[in-house]
């Protein structure tokens, strides 16, 4: 977005009181902000993508900023900055990505042939060596995503109960940007997210009908055009290209204003890791003591620890049936009756992956139990999978058949290594104290746990 006073002084109070990001870099001392640049003359390729990611995404007044706009170029463009997310060169025309990053590179040539022409010692070899590469120059009509930028990026696909494609891509594309601020600390996350988006605008490039609205071929285009530069930022680990062009991504498939989820199947609302688990983990426990104030997904995690303390069950390792190594059997529920765990066995802890992985079945019927002494409700396991799916501590599976498509809350898995496979929780250690199960232990490393797509094996 660019600030109207930058065109005509004057003009911003006849607007309207109204303020971006855009007039906050403007008006911060030089050098201050140098990561976003709405003036195509300073900055470089990443601060003009992040600029219009900012006015994609997150511009609270994008919609006034498209007018100004065009009531103040009605016939022609703007030349040389960034207005209401679209980059117009100095002549005029739209830039989409490949056209920044193509002036980035003329422009870091112009200079470095610049300081070199400075240099009087400066050899021929190096000034051939510093100039910019042969590149393919273009000259064709505007492209179909240029007329999609200067309308204000409208939705192309349409909703329907008949195609649930468009709503699915639209919340695993909101989440992308979420997870991609988290950085390196969700990657998994990021990259399973992206799976399922590939999936998605697969399907729908496979069969359109039904589902776009408009010009099939501009859809093919747009989509096709923002999916490759989704995939060029992923490759280069640049994690601004991938939040721009999956938010573009995202004004294609659905409404500028997230509405409200209109079915339980779709990608939840992203929570970064430290939010996931109230303090970040949660603390150790013994007894039942503490719990009323804490989320159902909190409550059922701890209950599960006080079961296991209270040998209500047990948990074996993942390679065989005995004691996972080094864990503490009073809090792994092999205290006392060794043999009994085959008979309530609740999961397994994964050393290697640092992974535990649950039973829904047992662990319910065991923690119900005491609840059942406190006079409490019991809990079911939808209930409780879709808490802690919803909160992005377990694994889920997407299910797409031609009847439809479902998400479960479990994945399929061996709960020890040469079992039969079967429907289980599974998340990692880190959620729980260091010291929960591993007394030795005074810290771990974070790991996170991933929304992974699951190949269905019904």
């Amino acid at each position: 977005m660019r600030r109207a006073t930058d065109q005509t002084d004057g003009q911003q109070d006849d607007a309207g009181p109204w303020q971006g990001a855009c007039r906050s870099a403007y008006d911060a001392p030089a050098g201050e902000l140098p990561h976003e640049s709405w003036d195509l003359d300073v900055g470089d390729g990443q601060s003009w993508i992040r600029a219009i990611r900012i006015c994609a995404g997150e511009c609270p007044v994008r919609t006034l900023c498209i007018s100004l706009r065009r009531e103040f170029f009605p016939y022609s463009n703007p030349e040389g900055v960034i207005w209401a997310g679209v980059a117009y060169s100095d002549t005029g025309r739209v830039l989409d990505t490949d056209g920044l990053r193509r002036l980035a590179a003329a422009r870091r040539g112009t200079t470095q042939q610049s300081r070199l022409g400075q240099n009087k010692v400066a050899e021929p070899t190096e000034l051939h060596a510093s100039t910019v590469p042969g590149m393919l120059h273009l000259r064709q009509p505007s492209p179909a995503s240029a007329h999609w930028a200067q309308q204000g990026w409208p939705t192309m696909l349409r909703w329907s109960d008949q195609r649930p494609e468009p709503e699915q891509l639209y919340w695993a594309l909101n989440a992308v940007p979420a997870a991609a601020a988290a950085g390196a600390g969700d990657l998994e996350v990021l990259d399973d997210l992206l799976t399922e988006i590939r999936m998605w605008l697969d399907r729908l490039w496979r069969d359109p009908s039904h589902a776009v609205r408009g010009n099939l071929a501009d859809f093919l285009s747009i989509s096709t055009q923002l999916w490759a530069e989704t995939q060029r930022g992923r490759g280069a680990e640049d994690l601004d290209q991938i939040r721009l062009h999956t938010r573009l991504l995202r004004n294609l498939a659905g409404p500028a204003l997230p509405p409200a989820r209109s079915s339980p199947m779709v990608v939840p609302a992203y929570l970064p890791p430290q939010d996931r688990i109230r303090d970040g983990r949660l603390p150790l426990i013994q007894q039942p003591v503490g719990l009323a104030e804490r989320d159902l997904h909190e409550q059922f995690l701890l209950l599960v620890a006080v079961v296991l303390s209270n040998s209500g069950g047990h948990v074996s390792d993942h390679l065989e049936l005995r004691r996972p190594p080094g864990a503490d059997g009073s809090r792994t529920g092999w205290a006392t009756d060794h043999n009994g765990a085959a008979r309530n066995l609740l999961g397994s802890v994964d050393a290697d992956r640092q992974e535990l992985q649950l039973r829904p079945g047992p662990c319910l019927s065991a923690v119900n139990r005491l609840r059942t002494r406190a006079q409490a409700n019991h809990w079911s396991i939808e209930e409780i999978g879709w808490a802690l799916a919803d909160h992005w501590l377990v694994d889920t599976t997407l299910i797409i058949e031609t009847a439809g498509v479902r998400r479960l809350h479990t994945c399929r898995s061996e709960v020890l290594v040469g079992r039969q496979p079967e429907k289980i929780w599974r998340l990692y250690l880190d959620v729980f104290h260091p010291q929960q199960f591993f007394p030795a232990q005074t810290s771990r490393p974070r790991r996170t746990t991933a929304l992974r797509v699951v190949p269905p094996t019904d």
